[in-house]
């Protein structure tokens, strides 16, 4: 597994040297993480390979201006279906691991074996069809074309003049997309919510640089400082979507398992883990609205240079 991420965003580097060199490092970890991806040797090797994804997404998206557009709208494009592959394989790895915890949660653990087996069947379905993605000519033409955008020539201002209108550019979107929201908001609006603070936060990652005294950074000072803030809201709002995500499959293996045959007491304890979801839920929407205040106060001014 490789997963490390650091980028030399010295203010004065040329911005499109940064942005490539971000894509070259993203693609260097997915084809790390390719092989054990495909023989399933660890549920962490299609972690890596989609968070490197979604970096990249992001690199790309908050790209223009910086990498040439015709290679820059290709590779969005493809990201996000390779995205999109990778997107059900994954949120099931997480479901199995994290079973036995669910369990505990239901009067009768041993009613569940159903719903185990259930999930292992559309795991196995999941990850082949993930694979037959993985070994297609797509995928090669899309590696390609990362590969060429990682190599192609951007733009030649300094990364130190981009990073505050990006930054600035990508809290806007947290922002909008947060004061939005009430205490009747669909998930769907918490899970945009999320989704643009996650481009907020890999932005950071690339544009602060080495974690080092001493070392350069594109970022200003505040955005600097504003960066655990950015993670905090965004693992909030991941538990928030776990715990969605987690109700929505109990749901739907219910009607699954009641259409089977499955038993009264296998139908009961997916009542309760319902029951226990839809508290987690509750829990987790209001450390979100916690974390959201917390980070609502940063000004506008933070993200600039």
């Amino acid at each position: 597994m490789s997963a490390e991420f650091v980028v030399d965003a010295s203010p004065d580097r040329p911005a499109g040297e940064v942005w490539a060199a971000a894509l070259g490092q993203l693609l260097g970890i997915v084809e790390d993480n390719l092989e054990g991806t495909l023989d399933r040797r660890d549920a962490e090797y299609l972690h890596d390979l989609r968070v490197a994804v979604r970096r990249s997404r992001s690199v790309v998206k908050f790209g223009a201006g910086v990498l040439p557009d015709d290679e820059r709208d290709h590779l969005r494009t493809e990201l996000k279906w390779l995205g999109a592959q990778t997107s059900l394989p994954r949120d099931l790895d997480v479901h199995l691991l994290g079973f036995e915890e669910m369990a505990e949660h239901v009067s009768d653990p041993a009613a569940l074996t159903p719903f185990a087996d259930l999930l292992r069947e559309h795991h196995e379905q999941a990850h082949r069809d993930l694979a037959e993605a993985l070994r297609s000519p797509r995928f090669d033409r899309l590696l390609d074309a990362w590969r060429a955008t990682s190599r192609a020539k951007g733009s030649d201002r300094p990364v130190g003049e981009v990073a505050g209108e990006v930054l600035a550019k990508a809290a806007r979107r947290v922002r909008k997309r947060g004061r939005g929201i009430t205490a009747d908001s669909p998930p769907e609006a918490l899970h945009d919510l999320r989704k643009r603070a996650k481009e907020l936060r890999y932005l950071l990652d690339m544009l602060v640089g080495p974690d080092q005294p001493g070392a350069a950074s594109a970022a200003s000072p505040k955005a600097q400082k504003a960066l655990p803030k950015v993670k905090k809201l965004q693992k909030a709002l991941g538990r928030h979507q776990d715990a969605v995500a987690q109700s929505r499959l109990v749901a739907q293996a219910s009607r699954e398992l009641r259409s089977r045959g499955a038993s009264r007491a296998t139908l009961t304890a997916m009542d309760e883990l319902a029951t226990h979801l839809g508290e987690r839920t509750a829990t987790a929407r209001t450390d979100v609205m916690r974390r959201w205040a917390t980070f609502d106060r940063l000004g506008r001014r933070t993200w600039q240079a």
